[in-house]
């Protein structure tokens, strides 16, 4: 698809000029998932969601990860045999509570992060595959540019954030990190890693 390949050079190429603005990190991920309908049609999917915390939101460019999100659920997709189950666990780590009012310089705490991840039940990837995930131009699809990711990671380092991949027993590994030894082991698991928005924070 012309169109899809063009949409991801200039992802990649293209400044991003960032529209921030306080949003539920949720609704990023429902708009990618419904965009997503029309490779859905015909398939067993279901999307599982696990919030645990009560104040999931985030200062983002909605726009830009609804792309992440699509890139990722791509992923899964091209990845899993029906049925296809991707589960999303939302949580925050360390910080106040969204109730507390000390803030830092910026007008929140810095150390207060959300943590998002998207666990498919796939194959799972090779250790090379995890290392080199982030790499632009490295696919697995026959039809893949191999830019998803890298253009994810983009979006998300722009916002401050991580993105990293892990397998089930074992650590995350990050972009420009070395690949676990660990054998392959059923389903992918991303994680993204960004800054709480601030509880006063007004939409841009």
């Amino acid at each position: 698809d012309l169109q899809r390949l063009f949409e991801e050079v200039r992802g990649y190429a293209g400044p991003l000029n960032l529209q921030l603005q306080r949003v539920p990190i949720s609704l990023c991920w429902r708009e990618a998932w419904e965009m997503l309908s029309p490779q859905r049609r015909d398939r067993q999917c279901r999307l599982i969601e696990h919030i645990e915390t009560d104040d999931a939101q985030c200062r983002l460019d909605h726009f830009r990860f609804v792309q992440v999100f699509r890139n990722l659920f791509e992923n899964s997709l091209g990845a899993c045999s029906d049925p296809v189950e991707i589960t999303i666990t939302v949580r925050q780590v360390g910080g106040q509570s969204s109730g507390d009012q000390s803030s830092n310089a910026t007008g929140g705490d810095a150390a207060a992060r959300l943590e998002i991840e998207v666990r498919d039940n796939g194959p799972g990837m090779s250790p090379e595959q995890r290392a080199r995930v982030f790499e632009p131009f490295f696919t697995t699809k026959h039809k893949g540019t191999g830019l998803g990711m890298s253009i994810a990671l983009r979006i998300v380092e722009a916002h401050l954030g991580t993105i990293s991949v892990a397998q089930s027993g074992s650590d995350a590994i990050s972009s420009g990190h070395s690949a676990s030894k660990d054998e392959t082991s059923p389903g992918a698991t991303i994680r993204i890693c960004l800054p709480l928005a601030p509880a006063e924070a007004i939409r841009a």
